[in-house]
């Protein structure tokens, strides 16, 4: 006991009061427990507020006029070639999109101005569907689908997890899933609604069930 006050007279003698004050508070203070998200990803869902006709009937025309498209993700189906401009079919509904994009920009604390890059069309019949696939690049950094036609078992869009080890080690030894623990999550198309998600985030697409096309509309933005 004396060693100790004199250790603290000693202190006391060479700091200022409230620093001492300070530095013992600091060394009496309990250990907290801490758990913290360290890394994190997102999903923004939002409708959209425009009508979906007159685009509707936009891509309808395109398939029409070519109706092979392309192949990338997509196996079955029709996708239309990439387009960088908007038009007057979609010029309104892209303004919506641009406005959730800057609302994630500024979420995400991105110093570069970004802008929609491209964006094409999908069109996938009954047992059409899409493999897993990412739109990341260098320039890529916001990626998005908008449901233009949707039915009931036309296929969920399901996102995948970076780490493919992660399902090894929690799938099906979980009593409830969360954001911890799982490996998946998916998400039922509604007609008007819109997600937007980070290009380097993994998804797919399940199998169209129904008779009903899914129509839809993919989109980046970046710098």
């Amino acid at each position: 006991q004396d060693i100790w006050n004199m250790n603290m007279q000693s202190i006391m003698v060479r700091l200022p009061l409230d620093l001492f004050i300070g530095i013992l508070l600091l060394s009496l203070k309990r250990w907290q427990k801490v758990f913290k998200n360290i890394f994190s990803s997102y999903l923004f869902v939002d409708e959209c507020k425009s009508e979906l006709t007159l685009l509707k009937n936009h891509i309808l025309k395109l398939k029409s006029k070519d109706s092979t498209g392309r192949k990338r993700s997509n196996k079955g189906g029709w996708q239309s070639k990439s387009f960088e401009k908007v038009n007057s079919a979609n010029k309104e509904i892209f303004e919506e999109l641009n406005k959730a994009a800057q609302y994630i920009k500024e979420k995400l604390d991105f110093s570069r101005k970004i802008k929609l890059l491209n964006y094409w069309y999908n069109i996938n019949y009954k047992n059409c569907f899409n493999i897993p696939h990412l739109h990341a690049s260098n320039n890529i950094i916001i990626s998005g689908v908008l449901y233009i036609q949707i039915s009931q078992n036309c296929g969920k869009i399901i996102f995948r997890r970076h780490n493919q080890v992660f399902s090894m080690l929690y799938d099906e030894r979980i009593n409830n899933y969360n954001e911890y623990n799982s490996s998946t999550f998916s998400i039922a198309p509604q007609t008007k609604r819109f997600l937007l998600f980070p290009s380097d985030l993994e998804h797919y697409v399940e199998s169209n069930l129904d008779e009903t096309e899914r129509i839809s509309l993919s989109f980046n933005f970046g710098t």
